[in-house]
């Protein structure tokens, strides 16, 4: 009974918490990916673009 407990126990560990930790890990990196993302087209936005060089005509 007992060894069944240990192993009942020891199982989920070792595999399900693993890939609980693997997949949250993934979803917060990618929440962080938009973040970085929406920050750097805000910020792409809040700069003007200077204005392009007219070629001189002669």
């Amino acid at each position: 009974m007992v060894i069944g407990g240990l192993i009942t126990a020891t199982l989920p560990t070792l595999l399900l918490l693993p890939l609980i930790w693997e997949w949250s890990e993934t979803r917060a990196e990618a929440k962080q990916r938009e973040r970085d993302a929406a920050a750097d087209a805000e910020q792409a936005a809040a700069v003007p673009l200077p204005p392009q060089p007219t070629p001189e005509t002669p």
